[in-house]
C-alpha cells in the first residue's frame, strides 16, 4: 500500500469520524431544542393561563367595585332624601301651632317626673299642659328647654322631630322608597 492510499484512507477515517461526531452534535443540539421549544410551550401556557385568570380577577373586583359605587351613590341619594324628608317636617311642625303641640306633648310624655321648669319660646307658651312653672324665653320658635335639677334637657322641636326619625328611620325609609 502506499503511502497515498494510507493517507486517503486516514483522511476517509477521519472524515467519516468527523460526519459522525457533527451528526450527533446536530442531534443532540436538535433534541436540546426541541426539549427548549416544549418547556417554553409549558411555561407560556401556563403564564397565559396565571394572566388569563388575573384578567378574570381584575373583571371581577372591577365589577364589585362598581356595584359597590352604584350601591354607595344609591344610598346617599336615599339618605338625601330621607333628609330632606325630615328638613320639610321639621319645617312643617314650627309652621303649624297644632303639630308643634302634639310633638311637644310627645317630648314630654317620654320625660319621666322631676321637671322643675320650662323654658319656652313666648309663642308656644299656650301649647304645653304642664304641672311645672312654664317661662316664656326670647329664643326662636319651636325652642324648649326643660330642666331638672342642674341638668337642661333640650326639648326643642326640630331635635325631637331629628330623634323620632332616627328612631323610625327603617319605617320612613321604606315608606319613602316602596318599589325603589
Amino acid at each position: 500500500m502506499a503511502l497515498t492510499d494510507i493517507i486517503n484512507r486516514i483522511t476517509q477515517d477521519a472524515e467519516k469520524q468527523a460526519a459522525q461526531l457533527i451528526a450527533t452534535a446536530e442531534a443532540q443540539a436538535k433534541e436540546r431544542i426541541n426539549e427548549c421549544k416544549r418547556e417554553l410551550k409549558i411555561r407560556s401556557k401556563a403564564t397565559q393561563e396565571k394572566r388569563e385568570a388575573e384578567t378574570e380577577q381584575y373583571t371581577l373586583q372591577q365589577t364589585q367595585i362598581q356595584k359597590f359605587i352604584s350601591d354607595q351613590k344609591l344610598l346617599t341619594a336615599k339618605r338625601a332624601a330621607l333628609a330632606s324628608v325630615i328638613t320639610q317636617t321639621k319645617e312643617a311642625v314650627l309652621a303649624n301651632e297644632k303639630l308643634r303641640a302634639q310633638v311637644y306633648a310627645y317630648a314630654f310624655s317620654k320625660i319621666h317626673l322631676g321637671i322643675e321648669r320650662i323654658a319656652i319660646a313666648k309663642a308656644d307658651m299656650g301649647l304645653l299642659q304642664q304641672s311645672c312653672p312654664i317661662e316664656p324665653s326670647e329664643v326662636p320658635l319651636g325652642t324648649c328647654i326643660a330642666y331638672q335639677g342642674k341638668a337642661q334637657l333640650d326639648c326643642s322641636l326640630p331635635i325631637v322631630i331629628e330623634d323620632i326619625a332616627q328612631a323610625n328611620e327603617g319605617l320612613i325609609a321604606q315608606e319613602l322608597f316602596k318599589g325603589a
